[in-house]
């Protein structure tokens, strides 16, 4: 939990925090970490976070 959502609650606001894991296996294949691929990764997600966040929203 962020610093920023602990405040919130103790002020008495409901928090929801959302994240994006865009390489899951990061530092154990051995191999080196690529920050072009994790860029990719998060920008072919994009959609479907946009798509997710929607409906989240509509549900509040």
């Amino acid at each position: 939990m962020t610093l920023e959502a602990i405040a919130a609650r103790e002020a008495g606001a409901e928090v929801l925090g959302i994240s994006l894991v865009t390489n899951l296996a990061a530092g154990m294949t051995g191999e080196p970490l690529n920050h072009e691929e994790v860029l990719q990764a998060g920008r072919d997600s994009a959609s479907r976070m946009g798509s997710l966040l929607s409906q989240v929203l509509n549900r509040l």
